[in-house]
């Protein structure tokens, strides 16, 4: 065992008060950040003393076990989980009055180096939730992507779970700016973004036509779209390829799924040598056109006769794979679309598995049709004007590699377009 590794234990056998635990393993991971930083982690479990000698085979830890992370980019602690919510650590491990929320939040600011009120807050979402939990900002504005940090307690104020996930905005990362957007500015993009959908109502086994707003970022200086999914492809690891599909002749099936292993062993070596996580290796020009290759002759054996029905729409990297989204180039209303996963081998090119979700679809079968649409875009705009949300936020903007300023525009409700009624869209 590497040294530097023995020091991670001992120092977390101390802070946590681990004297009646019995070291049981160590492993290595790494993953891609939204600032396409390959991030890698050591993770440390420790057994109960009293706990009797694990079947690995049954892949199950003994009530208590220390399960701890620690990001070996900034050596901090990013996960301390006790299984089952149980710790067996001394009392000089890490313990709080239970209704003391400023002394857990003094912790973090030790464990992080962040500061409560400027780099983070509590979410008040969370309420309902046991524990404490917050949430990412900067100088008490939300960021995109968001950052979370939870900490749970047991009865008597022993920590049992604590976990930072996510970013969480440095000061030097930030494009500061005054909140000068208005209605006005965004509307021309509110009404792009307001769209007529049918959702499926499972109680009533019916369809149901709505016209609801899809959550979306306007930047404050050039008053510009940013969709959330642009964000949730966090490190780049997916292109927009919008390519149709058509082919000729089709080639007979001898198609096979194989099963997709995503766990990967990685080393000592690897993480010496900072090694870049393969997600953020951009699908270049040549690995594309050999998706598409492969992509078209796995339709013509699978969905030969579909010749340009389908669309290639995404290619997007996983570990040692690339998956492939196809969706049909005829799309109706309904808020759950038909899509197409092929899993590609990114070495070889070939084809290992594929899911269809058309399967899915089929708990919607004899499902009553969406009533007559009565109420047009215009005036179900009206009618959600003052129920449109404008607030500030930093969207972090992988292109400058810093958070730009812009409004979080939503809408918690819509419009049924046979009755003309606002309803919550949750209710949908």
């Amino acid at each position: 065992m590497e040294k530097w590794i023995e020091k991670h234990i001992k120092d977390a056998e101390n802070k946590f008060a681990l004297d009646d635990y019995r070291f049981h393993s160590y492993s290595l991971h790494r993953s891609g950040s939204s600032a396409n930083e390959t991030i890698y982690t050591l993770s440390l479990e420790w057994f109960p003393n009293h706990a009797p000698v694990v079947n690995e085979d049954e892949g199950s830890n003994p009530t208590g076990t220390a399960v701890i992370r620690i990001n070996l980019n900034t050596n901090l602690y990013d996960s301390v989980i006790f299984v089952q919510g149980e710790s067996f650590a001394g009392e000089n491990g890490v313990t709080f009055s239970l209704n003391d929320e400023a002394e857990i939040i003094r912790w973090i600011e030790r464990e992080t180096g962040m500061k409560h009120g400027s780099q983070f807050e509590r979410d008040t979402r969370g309420k309902d939730k046991p524990g404490f939990r917050y949430r990412s900002i900067y100088n008490g504005i939300r960021t995109s992507p968001s950052g979370s940090i939870s900490i749970e307690l047991d009865q008597e104020g022993k920590l049992v779970f604590y976990s930072v996930i996510g970013p969480f905005p440095m000061v030097e990362t930030i494009s500061e700016d005054q909140f000068t957007l208005t209605f006005k500015e965004v509307e021309p993009l509110i009404l792009e973004q307001l769209q007529l959908t049918e959702f499926p109502i499972t109680n009533k086994k019916k369809w149901v036509s709505a016209y609801g707003l899809e959550e979306f970022y306007a930047t404050v200086q050039d008053v510009r779209k940013i969709e959330i999914k642009t964000i949730m492809n966090e490190n780049n690891s997916q292109i927009v390829m919008d390519r149709l599909l058509e082919w000729e002749e089709p080639l007979v099936n001898d198609f096979k799924s194989q099963p997709v292993y995503f766990s990967e062993e990685i080393t000592v070596e690897q993480v010496i040598a900072k090694e870049q996580h393969p997600e953020l290796i951009i699908i270049n020009e040549s690995e594309a056109e050999e998706c598409i290759k492969t992509v078209v002759n796995f339709m013509r054996k699978v969905y030969a006769d579909q010749s340009g029905q389908w669309m290639l729409s995404t290619l997007r990297r996983e570990r040692a794979f690339i998956f492939a989204e196809l969706r049909p180039v005829a799309q109706d209303i309904r808020l759950l679309k038909r899509k197409l996963r092929v899993v590609i081998d990114n070495t070889t090119f070939e084809v290992i598995n594929m899911m269809d979700s058309e399967a899915f679809f089929a708990m919607f079968e004899g499902y009553d049709p969406a009533g007559e649409v009565i109420v047009n875009q215009e005036e179900a705009f009206a009618k959600l004007v003052e129920h449109i949300e404008i607030d500030p936020i930093y969207v972090y903007d992988s292109s400058s590699k810093s958070y730009i300023f812009c409004g979080r525009v939503d809408c918690k409700y819509g419009v049924n377009a046979t009755t003309g009624e606002v309803v919550e869209l949750n209710s949908l």
